[in-house]
């Protein structure tokens, strides 16, 4: 019983040792293969940051797949992005506070019809009073005609009070490729309008005078 027992334990010992080996040899395989898997993970991580970098306009340059190379890549991109957004930001203030110091009223709407902007002379313009509620809707045939025609134009006459003459005028604004809006341009042309009407007034009376002495020198 003895002998057969040790005989058996003896005869167990390579197979253990085969065993052994065999899951020695499988656990490194093992290891192994999460060592490249990692690897390859970090290296396509690293890849697809190093790509995002490069559309956010940063040059990737070599990287070699390190995660933190291309880290540092998207911290630049994020930087420049930053920055770009701030400049925009305040070309868009500083065009904003262009636009309300002008002396005409700007309205400004989109693809749609929707309103994206007014400056205040046009705010002053298109109010809730009756005369002005006139001009209000005025501007919006004119925006609509300018949609459909590309441009369009018109004289309106308020009689107030005050009594106020605004030329209106609409005009679609485009990228070059497709049409992105319509801006109008109110301006009020009331006094231009007064001189224009005492210049031709003087002209009539002046043509008057000069007429009356040759008729009756014809006499």
């Amino acid at each position: 019983m003895f002998h057969w027992a040790r005989t058996n334990v003896v005869a167990t010992w390579p197979a253990i040792a085969l065993y052994s080996a065999a899951l020695g040899v499988l656990l490194l395989g093992v290891l192994l293969g999460i060592f490249i898997w990692r690897r390859r993970g970090n290296r396509a991580i690293a890849q697809r940051l190093g790509a995002l970098a490069e559309r956010l306009g940063v040059a990737r340059g070599d990287d070699n797949g390190k995660v933190e190379t291309a880290l540092s890549f998207l911290e630049d991109a994020t930087g420049a992005a930053t920055t770009a957004v701030n400049e925009s930001s305040a070309n868009a203030e500083r065009l904003r506070r262009s636009l309300e110091v002008l002396s005409v009223g700007l309205v400004l709407c989109d693809e749609v019809g929707t309103v994206v902007y007014r400056n205040a002379n046009a705010e002053e313009l298109m109010s809730s009073r009756y005369g002005d509620a006139l001009a209000a809707q005025a501007v919006t045939e004119l925006l609509g005609e300018g949609w459909r025609l590309g441009a369009s134009e018109r004289i309106l006459d308020i009689y107030g009070p005050p009594r106020r003459t605004l030329q209106l005028r609409a005009t679609v604004i485009g990228d070059g490729i497709r049409p992105l809006g319509v801006l109008a341009i109110i301006e009020d042309v009331t006094e231009r309008k007064r001189l224009e009407d005492i210049r031709r007034d003087f002209i009539a009376n002046v043509s008057h005078e000069l007429k009356t002495p040759m008729g009756a020198l014809g006499l």
